[in-house]
């Protein structure tokens, strides 16, 4: 009866580890994307700098809430003269979603403001993937396996087209449970009249340069939380 008991308590013990690493996608038709295909576009986010629907503006108008828009300006700090060989910065998270997380992310990007390396469990935290002006990159895939998160892109044939242009997404990952989250950022290439499972790692240095780099957050439960703000007054 013992060893009945034993058995079945190993059972569930695994079975609910392996149910905490199941993979996790999460769809490209929930990010928000700016020049990347699939995705729901950036500018949405701030109908503000279109003007309301019936509002009538004329092209001086138009053009200055284009300047002042977030998208604007992410595309500018996205575009440096490459000739500078301004080192790209690693990828990120954000506290929040959807406008909030553009928000945040406008801050580090273009504000300079620091970026936040843990968050409270009980808020949505977004991540944040960019590359400085590049052509034929695509997200491919998003997916979550435990505490490991990994962004997938690719670079797509010579005849696709995809403008040449600075790229950012924003990726929902929900409200997380305590722990410390990698995130891997990893690229592939394919080739022309390609099948969609024919793509090779990337092995190309300066395409690799202007995309950010892997990083890793933290979640922390609310006591945690709590101890880390009282600390930082």
């Amino acid at each position: 009866m013992c060893g009945r008991y034993s058995f079945f308590l190993v059972l569930v013990l695994c079975c609910s580890i392996s149910a905490a690493k199941e993979a996790v996608e999460i769809p490209l038709s929930e990010v928000w994307g700016m020049n990347l295909p699939g995705m729901k576009p950036v500018a949405h986010l701030e109908p503000e700098s279109h003007g309301k629907q019936g509002e009538t503006l004329s092209d001086e108008e138009r053009g200055q809430r284009r300047i002042n828009s977030m998208t604007y300006q992410l595309i500018r700090a996205l575009s440096p003269d490459l000739r500078n060989e301004i080192p790209i910065l690693p990828g990120f998270a954000v506290l929040g979603k959807g406008r909030e997380a553009l928000e945040n992310a406008h801050a580090v990007l273009v504000k300079d403001q620091p970026i936040q390396n843990s968050f409270p469990e009980d808020r949505v935290v977004s991540a944040i993937f960019f590359a400085q002006v590049i052509y034929r990159l695509h997200l491919t895939r998003v997916e979550r396996i435990g505490n490991s998160i990994t962004i997938e892109y690719c670079l797509a044939p010579e005849a696709s087209r995809n403008i040449v242009s600075p790229k950012l997404a924003i990726i929902p990952l929900g409200k997380l449970q305590p722990g410390k989250f990698q995130v891997n950022i990893v690229g592939f290439t394919k080739t022309r009249g390609y099948p969609q499972s024919d793509c090779k790692p990337l092995r190309d240095k300066k395409i690799e340069q202007l995309v950010c780099q892997p990083f890793e957050f933290s979640v922390l439960d609310n006591s945690e939380a709590e101890t880390t703000v009282n600390g930082n007054q």
